[in-house]
């Protein structure tokens, strides 16, 4: 059976125990981004699908993975996260810190 990132990421998400932080799956991602052959491209990818859909677990996973960035340029990056911010409020304040990093 062959395993792709997306469905390694969301199986272990989609299976994970209660009450578990959506931190403790973006320590892991951030650290296996560092330990994947393509340098953490795959985890880039799902974690740019995570922020786009309406999981709020998944997207706090998703903004809180440190190694990988989750847009290509800075007006897009912008955009994304004030849409997070729309979407999920109990993330805004995250969004705004992934803003502010490329803004100021």
């Amino acid at each position: 059976m062959a395993l792709d990132m997306d469905g390694v990421m969301n199986f272990l998400v989609d299976g994970r125990a209660p009450n578990l932080p959506a931190t403790a799956f973006s320590d892991l991602f951030t650290r296996l981004s560092w330990m994947m052959e393509d340098n953490g491209s795959e985890i880039e990818k799902v974690t740019r699908e995570w922020l786009r859909t309406g999981d709020e677990y998944k997207a706090e996973v998703a903004l809180n993975i440190t190694e990988v960035a989750p847009a290509d340029s800075m007006s897009e990056l912008v955009n994304l996260m004030n849409d997070v911010a729309d979407r999920f409020p109990s993330l805004r304040g995250v969004a705004q810190q992934w803003s502010a990093r490329y803004v100021d």
